[in-house]
């Protein structure tokens, strides 16, 4: 798949911020959930991930996404995915950059060289101890970018803390799926009422406004 240079595209950068792992068989395993957590997104959003996630960044990824509207979702159904296999004890950090794609090289998302890839970098790099998501616009009106820096610093508070058990709900909310569906997730037995209930303590009523807002202005501005 070609994209054209002009054509606004998302891109996500990510790193591991803490990973207690003491063994390279522990740090094997992480991968491989970060991999699959990968591979679940290109299977989900066909439509949206035109090449597969680069892991070229020490510690990091890298995610090209056209067109742009779901990318807070699928950058919080790849956290949460990670948070939830990982029992909590790994914790992410993602920046999403949205604008003019410039050149981008076939296969391999992180070869481009178009502003929005320096944005999302730079915009990684500069976020502080306490942020775990951060969302850079260019080429977009000043009242949009300031109404999606606001929106997406909502969405960073409402989502650092969750446990385990609440990204494994959010996660299966995030992509549609309903309680009863959610609760196959889990390795032990659980109710559809208790899925609503870790939902509700996610703040997923919150959340989900906020992510179909930014979806909105985004499809607009694509």
């Amino acid at each position: 798949m070609s994209i054209d240079p002009n054509q606004t595209v998302a891109v996500l950068t990510g790193e591991i911020v803490t990973a207690p792992v003491s063994s390279p068989e522990e740090r094997s395993d992480l991968w491989q959930v970060i991999r699959g957590q990968a591979r679940r997104i290109r299977d989900i959003f066909p439509d949206a991930v035109p090449f597969e996630m680069d892991f070229s960044r020490k510690d990091g990824w890298q995610l090209l996404l056209a067109p742009p509207k779901v990318c807070v979702r699928i950058g919080l159904f790849h956290q949460a995915g990670i948070r939830s296999m990982m029992e909590g004890k790994v914790d992410t950090r993602l920046a999403i950059a949205v604008g003019p794609a410039g050149f981008v090289e076939d296969r391999v998302s992180q070869q481009g060289e178009g502003l929005v890839y320096q944005d999302s970098v730079e915009a990684l790099e500069s976020m502080s101890s306490r942020e775990r998501l951060t969302i850079r616009l260019s080429n977009f009106e000043a009242e949009v970018q300031h109404a999606v820096k606001a929106v997406g610093a909502l969405i960073d508070a409402l989502t650092s803390e969750w446990t385990s058990r609440q990204a494994l709900a959010v996660s299966g909310a995030l992509i549609g799926m309903k309680h009863e569906s959610i609760a196959s997730l889990w390795p032990e037995k659980i109710s559809a009422q208790a899925v609503g209930k870790h939902l509700e303590r996610a703040n997923w009523w919150a959340l989900t406004q906020g992510i179909e807002y930014l979806e909105s202005l985004l499809a607009k501005n694509e």
